[in-house]
């Protein structure tokens, strides 16, 4: 009788005791015999239990209703999570597999390190002295800048330019700290949709490579059907982060500031066109 046979898993059926018993029952059962499972070795035994408890004891509580037939109930479900495990690895392989290749173009792409480099004498020119501006006019503009991208700027890069300008640090520092605190919202709707973005980009990275190593005339109609899917998502995930304003308004900066709305629309323009134009005018020079 198969009471006899799988004592602990007729147990555990009848009254929802003995879990840890049946699930060692249940892997016995599949050691003794993995390829009779679809699994390949005792290896994948092992990860199967690691990686589906729930799904394995779910299976194992229907043993009353499969009672004549549950030796083939097991091996067809089992044979069923054994595909799900191999997809799982290939999916977990490609997407190792996709982050890997990134690294290595950011590795190439990457510069020579420079070891000793000098500290530059200032991120503006114009703070040397060989500039159109006055130096007062030019510390407004800079902090009105500052505070206005506050969010995407790298604080330690304004500081150090803040102290060659002549700036108060501290008052930077207080102004862009405010600044951050506005742009809390949008940061968190940013962040999402910025995970949302990378995740279908890695999705189409992978079902490409699984593209490319398919050989059934289905199944890579199925696959090209679905990169052409996750491609759109992907572009729509795209234009949304592009969409979304990074910067403060010039009358948040004001506000934060306490300086007139119109002063701050004419040093942000100005700087922002002086800054434009700087990397041409050092080519043509």
């Amino acid at each position: 009788m198969e009471q006899e046979t799988y004592p602990g898993i007729a147990r555990l059926a009848d009254s929802g005791e003995g879990l840890r018993e049946a699930l060692g029952e249940a892997a016995r059962i599949l050691y003794d015999n993995p390829k009779a499972y679809g699994l390949k070795d005792a290896d994948d035994v092992g990860e199967l239990f690691a990686r589906y408890p729930g799904r394995i004891e779910a299976i194992l509580r229907k043993y009353r209703e499969t009672q004549g037939y549950f030796p083939v109930y097991l091996a067809a479900t089992v044979r069923f999570l054994a595909l799900s495990l191999r997809r799982d690895r290939a999916r977990a392989f490609d997407r190792r597999m996709v982050f890997e290749e990134e690294s290595l173009l950011c590795a190439e792409g990457s510069s020579v390190p420079q070891y000793g480099r000098p500290e530059p004498e200032s991120p503006l020119p114009e703070a040397r002295g060989r500039g159109r501006f006055r130096a007062r006019s030019l510390r407004a503009r800079f902090l009105f800048l500052s505070v206005k991208c506050a969010w995407t700027a790298d604080e330690d890069f304004l500081l150090r330019a803040a102290r060659t300008l002549g700036l108060d640090e501290s008052g930077l520092a207080r102004s862009l700290s405010l600044a951050r605190e506005r742009t809390l919202a949008v940061r968190d709707r940013w962040e999402e949709r910025k995970r949302a973005r990378d995740s279908s980009w890695v999705r189409l990275k992978i079902l490409e490579k699984r593209l490319a190593r398919e050989e059934d005339p289905c199944l890579r109609s199925v696959f090209r059907e679905r990169i052409e899917r996750e491609r759109d998502r992907f572009r729509r995930r795209l234009k949304e982060t592009r969409s979304m304003k990074l910067t403060l308004s010039n009358k948040t900066v004001a506000e934060i500031l306490g300086v007139p709305k119109g002063t701050v629309d004419a040093g942000v323009c100005k700087m922002a066109r002086r800054l434009r134009d700087f990397p041409s005018e050092k080519e043509n020079r």
